[in-house]
């Protein structure tokens, strides 16, 4: 009886310390579901974005943290995670160049009501290489200005939304990405030319509710291109060669807009239908 009293014992002990073992670490500042894969970061004292994350959660949420920066490479020992959101973080000003380098398993990044968060700098998007195919948006945040090389050799982005506030779409913003299934714009107040040098693969461009003109060479080199929409949008002109050098576009689709002048040539290109 004593013999298999030690036993028992011993082996509750062993499941005990196992149990222990493989539970995964939790941030401090941070809850965490094994349930539900999700870690939830945030308060006023939540400046940085941890080190490393476990591989037990898949989805990290950081809101109402006073973290002002993501820094270059801030994810580098947590590509693993499949979905990041920053909620209603205010003190988000700047996401450093390669901040998200190597995030080969994200399918969703979304920043909601982030109010500081006005300019996306020079390759914070930058070497996003993702397998499945990843969703960013930028809703209530008020983005000014997105600027030249912004996404540049980001590859396989299935939706990339951005809810601008008098946005301007600096040279090359959105240059030298391979495969963008659904751009959608909104809040843009300035295109400059030669937005989409070197992309392609871009399934749709919607730019709507928004307030510009459109000069010479906008769109110049962007290829393989299904559907261009402008919409819902004002106008002040189309310049002449605004859609020079767009390339293999099957539709441009311009509709329920405020036009004010639109110069000779302005729809010099190579593509199928202007509806």
């Amino acid at each position: 009886m004593g013999e298999r009293l030690c036993i028992f014992l011993v082996v509750l002990i062993q499941l005990f310390v196992f149990n222990f073992a493989v539970q995964p670490p939790c941030p401090q500042l941070c809850e965490c579901s094994e349930v539900e894969s999700t870690i939830a970061c945030g308060g006023p004292h939540f400046l940085s974005i941890p080190d490393r994350i476990s591989d037990f959660f898949e989805i990290l949420v950081v809101r109402n943290a006073s973290i002002r920066s993501l820094t270059k490479l801030a994810f580098r020992k947590s590509g693993h995670l499949k979905e990041i959101r920053f909620e209603h973080c205010n003190g988000l000003h700047n996401i450093e160049k390669l901040a998200f380098k190597s995030m080969k398993s994200l399918r969703k990044l979304s920043f909601l009501y982030c109010n500081h968060l006005t300019q996306l700098t020079k390759g914070a998007f930058s070497g996003m290489s993702n397998e499945h195919g990843v969703k960013i948006s930028f809703i209530g945040t008020p983005i000014q200005r997105v600027h030249s090389g912004a996404f540049r050799h980001a590859h396989n982005i299935r939706e990339l939304t951005i809810e601008g506030q008098d946005m301007t779409l600096s040279r090359h913003c959105f240059a030298a990405i391979n495969q963008l299934d659904f751009l959608t714009l909104s809040g843009v107040a300035l295109i400059e030319p030669q937005i989409f040098t070197n992309s392609s693969r871009f399934h749709i461009v919607n730019i709507h509710k928004s307030f510009f003109d459109i000069p010479p060479k906008a769109f110049e080199n962007l290829a393989h291109v299904h559907q261009l929409i402008i919409q819902r949008s004002r106008i002040g002109s189309i310049a002449s060669d605004a859609f020079t050098s767009l390339q293999t576009v099957e539709i441009i689709e311009i509709f329920d807009n405020h036009i004010g002048t639109i110069y000779a040539r302005a729809f010099a290109g190579n593509f199928g239908k202007i509806l």
